[in-house]
């Protein structure tokens, strides 16, 4: 787990950010626990389904930022989990036909091993693959079956030049 702080209106912008963050976890009930160095484990026979919440809080900075706290949540699953590359979505100006992806997916475990029987998966941001200029993703991803993860590639269809 990696936590990053950012100006919320500026990213670029670094002056007088928070340089102290504490991240703690808390597995179902449990008692709160600090996250050091920026990881954690989570515990052999940890039942499936358990909710870990993961907080990361700052504290203020002299009247440039105020305190802030984020919170995200965990599920332990009996999945593998896996990473997908291998397609990619190239944007273009409106053409008036729908963007395609390309590619062969390749997934692969966490240590690398290359996974063969995994069933994938694409799904537009859009109902279909998207065809009017605007800002989409396409999701890329393996469920079901013993794997899970998922990759989402942004695509942007540029308006047309009308010319008179």
């Amino acid at each position: 787990m990696t936590c990053t702080v950012e100006n919320p209106h500026d990213a670029t912008f670094k002056e007088g950010i928070p340089e102290n963050i504490t991240l703690t976890y808390q597995i179902g009930s449990g008692t709160p626990q600090t996250i050091t160095n920026g990881k954690f484990s989570i515990p052999a026979g940890t039942k499936k389904d358990t909710v870990i919440t993961v907080t990361a809080s700052t504290d203020d900075v002299n009247g440039k930022y105020t305190a802030a706290t984020k919170t995200a949540t965990v599920t332990v699953t009996d999945k593998i989990p896996v990473e997908i590359s291998g397609i990619s979505v190239t944007g273009r100006v409106y053409n008036g036909q729908p963007v395609n992806y390309t590619g062969t997916p390749v997934v692969k475990k966490l240590d690398g091993t290359v996974v063969t029987d995994a069933l994938v998966s694409y799904t537009w941001s859009s109902v279909t693959a998207p065809v009017n200029a605007g800002d989409y993703s396409l999701v890329v991803a393996v469920g079901g079956g013993k794997y899970i993860g998922s990759t989402t590639i942004p695509v942007v269809i540029e308006q047309a030049e009308i010319r008179v």
